[in-house]
């Protein structure tokens, strides 16, 4: 977000002053705390002009315990890995916003989101010792929009489905603590690169990521262990290790969305 934009949102929240989180469809991946020359804190997913900002999430100097003050409403949890928190989101000048207090003084609809907040995928979260075969498999929810994407893009519809549940556990207002959003947790630069304008639209969420899915199958002919790697740890990283990357997560995340791919292509 601009400058001016960045000006114009933070005067129509309630209260005039403090922003509690500000998340825009392709710039959620980063989360700084910025402090202006007034002493006013606000948060926002990029730096601001003429302030005092360290950025609080995604870097290995990130506060420890930043995520739980660093939220809008918190609307109640889930489970120990989601938290639900409340934002507005409105569109402004064709880009679709998202607040963390109701935006007053505009001329235009406004609508409320309850958003899922999560550390990380939903299997990343799981125990060393968890059991993928405990998991309660859901071959209902976005059954359409999942064969449809599938068939178009060339990509096993079961492999699609393992993903989303890994991913998002079918949350589509799901964003993790890195700024992955949506059912299929697309990063913003791949939001943008696969033509998802909105990440909380399930259509286009979908869409965008079993069409880079179909992409990373392409670009490592047709290996799924390495596509999925590279849908975790990014193909570089793939590139780089020539093959699954040494990182426990994702050797861990490729196993287990493996046996979920299985568990749902025999609907067991």
């Amino acid at each position: 977000m601009n400058g001016s934009a960045w000006r114009w949102a933070r005067k129509g929240l309630l209260g005039g002053i403090k922003l509690a989180l500000l998340v825009t469809p392709l710039c959620a991946s980063a989360m700084f705390k910025c402090q202006t020359v007034n002493g006013v804190v606000s948060y926002s997913s990029q730096a601001i002009a003429k302030a005092h900002c360290t950025r609080v999430n995604g870097t290995e100097g990130s506060k420890v315990g930043a995520k739980a003050t660093n939220q809008p409403r918190v609307v109640g949890n889930d489970d120990a890995g989601a938290m639900r928190i409340r934002v507005w989101t409105f569109m402004y000048k064709g880009v679709r916003q998202y607040v963390s207090r109701r935006p007053v003084g505009i001329n235009t609809r406004v609508d409320v989101l309850e958003v899922y907040y999560i550390k990380d995928c939903y299997l990343c979260m799981m125990p060393k010792d968890f059991k993928v075969a405990s998991l309660r498999l859901d071959t209902q929810s976005y059954r359409r929009e999942i064969e449809s994407a599938a068939d178009h893009y060339g990509v096993d519809r079961a492999l699609v489905r393992a993903v989303m549940h890994a991913e998002s556990a079918f949350r589509p207002n799901a964003i993790s603590e890195a700024g992955a959003q949506g059912l299929m947790q697309l990063m913003p630069a791949t939001a943008e690169r696969f033509a998802v304008s909105d990440p909380f639209n399930a259509q286009q969420n979908i869409r965008g990521g079993v069409r880079y899915l179909a992409w990373l199958l392409k670009r490592f002919n047709g290996n799924q262990m390495l596509a999925l790697a590279g849908y975790n740890a990014g193909e570089a990283s793939v590139d780089e290790y020539n093959g699954v990357p040494p990182y426990a997560e994702t050797r861990s995340y490729v196993t287990r969305v493996q046996s979920l791919t299985e568990r749902y292509r025999n609907h067991r």
